[in-house]
């Protein structure tokens, strides 16, 4: 027993000098959750050498999330990135990992409503067309005003328009 314990020391040492090498490792391995948490906290890109079964782990996922950054979501299941649930857990975790929401998640105007009420900075993320959305920009600018950073020309002047013709009145 005390040899395991130390071989298992060791492999954790091993793995923190050298995230990348999760790639050569087993199966067993890859779905170790401590393992690969180590791996990935030392470089979040690890996390694409996990098992499937950890990639679809919410809790897990979000664990990364939280704890060591959003980005890990691009290398997490198709499934994880298209459920609306575990994306408002994850964005209220990290909001950059709203960058790799799904595109039907994206495009998803109302869903995009809801979340913009509490990080209007989500803007950033959004397709091009959702940026030039009044209702969206403004829903975004009303939570936070530093989302007019990501405000496409369009919405711009369309603001400009509006503000200079509520001064003339």
């Amino acid at each position: 027993m005390t040899q395991k314990i130390n071989i298992d020391k060791k492999l954790l040492e091993f793995i923190k000098l050298n995230p990348l090498d999760l790639e050569y490792a087993s199966e067993e391995l890859r779905n170790n959750k401590e393992i690969v948490f180590e791996a990935v906290k030392e470089n979040y890109f690890a996390f694409v050498f996990a098992s499937e079964e950890l990639k679809k782990d919410k809790e897990f996922v979000l664990k990364l999330i939280a704890e060591v950054s959003g980005y890990v979501l691009q290398y997490a299941s198709e499934e994880l990135k298209k459920d609306k649930e575990f994306l408002l857990k994850a964005i209220k975790k990290d909001d950059c990992s709203f960058k790799y929401a799904s595109l039907e998640i994206k495009i998803d105007k109302e869903f995009i409503l809801k979340i913009l009420k509490d990080n209007g900075l989500i803007l950033r993320y959004l397709p091009n067309h959702l940026k030039n959305d009044l209702e969206v920009v403004f829903t975004a600018m009303k939570q936070n005003w530093d989302a007019c950073k990501y405000v496409n020309h369009k919405a711009r002047q369309e603001i400009i328009k509006l503000l200079t013709n509520r001064e003339k009145i």
